[in-house]
């Protein structure tokens, strides 16, 4: 199975404009950074697509639009969950890079373990939010991904995410075990 599909190749022009052009694409299906390994393949070990979700760290300073003041983290930086579709470097570039489908950055707390966040598409917008409490108007069907290129350094740690509701563009994050106790205790 190609892992360059039409979507991900978009956003590496996107990205890179014509430098990509006329250039090898090496990807990878794995890499280890500070000791903890991250994947993303379409058939892991040919049993089936493995594609992390992670926190990606994106500078305040980026583009995007809409921002939840919690999701800002000491260093000025917004933590947004993302799923891995592919890791790669071009030809002459030694960064490796990743193509995520990001969520947006607004995000609402569902109970004190849990974040509702909603991934990226083009034609939906964040002010769509809301939405998620109508179960029969939050499937992605057809949407189109919107997929970023970051690179590799800019992955935080990885995160635990399940859709909301199946074929939803709403996903649920569990916080991660080592900050449960922050969310009972006062511990300043």
């Amino acid at each position: 199975m190609n892992p360059l599909s039409p979507n991900i190749l978009k956003a590496i022009v996107d990205e890179f404009s014509s430098n990509c052009f006329n250039k090898a694409i090496y990807g990878y299906i794995e890499i280890k950074k500070e000791g903890t390994i991250y994947r993303s393949d379409s058939d892991y070990q040919q049993k089936g697509s493995w594609h992390d979700n992670v926190l990606i760290s994106w500078s305040t300073n980026s583009e995007k639009k809409e921002v939840d003041e919690e999701t800002e983290n000491e260093n000025n930086q917004w933590l947004v969950p993302a799923e891995i579709n592919l890791f790669f470097h071009l030809e002459g570039n030694s960064t490796i890079y990743c193509v995520v489908h990001s969520c947006h950055y607004k995000k609402e707390k569902a109970s004190v373990l849990s974040v509702i966040w909603m991934k990226e598409y083009y034609g939906i917008p964040v002010s769509s939010f809301s939405m998620y409490r109508n179960i029969q108007n939050n499937y992605i069907a057809d949407a189109e991904p919107l997929l970023c290129v970051v690179p590799t350094h800019s992955i935080h740690s990885h995160c635990l995410l399940m859709p909301f509701k199946e074929q939803s563009y709403f996903l649920l994050q569990i916080i991660h075990p080592t900050d449960w106790a922050n969310e009972f205790l006062d511990i300043s």
